[in-house]
């Protein structure tokens, strides 16, 4: 039980540190990641990296292919509009229902 707990950990240790790097633009948008030099820099091994790409993969920073790996997402411009265009109709949304239900 331990062995799994530690696993996870690291792996979302290496996820934080992977996502970072991501918004840092230290990978760049299109970029193939390569697994063995990614492990070697980040001194880990390519088991709970691979988790943690998948992990970052799942949150839609990453796209995986099969058979080619990870490459960093690239967002164009419309879809980061629409995000915040949601996430100000979600914040006017919350604030009406908190001044509705004070």
């Amino acid at each position: 039980m331990i062995e799994k707990t530690a696993a996870a950990t690291l792996s979302g240790g290496l996820a934080e540190r992977i996502r970072q790097d991501l918004l840092d633009g230290v990978l760049a948008p299109g970029s193939r990641i390569n697994e063995v030099s990614l492990s070697r820099d980040l001194a880990v091994s390519r088991t709970p990296l691979r988790a943690a790409l998948q992990t970052l993969a799942g949150e839609g920073l990453l796209t995986y292919t099969p058979n080619r790996g990870f490459t960093v997402r690239a967002f164009p411009l419309s879809e980061i509009v629409d995000a915040y265009e949601m996430r100000a109709l979600a914040e006017g949304l919350a604030a009406r229902l908190a001044a509705e239900r004070g």
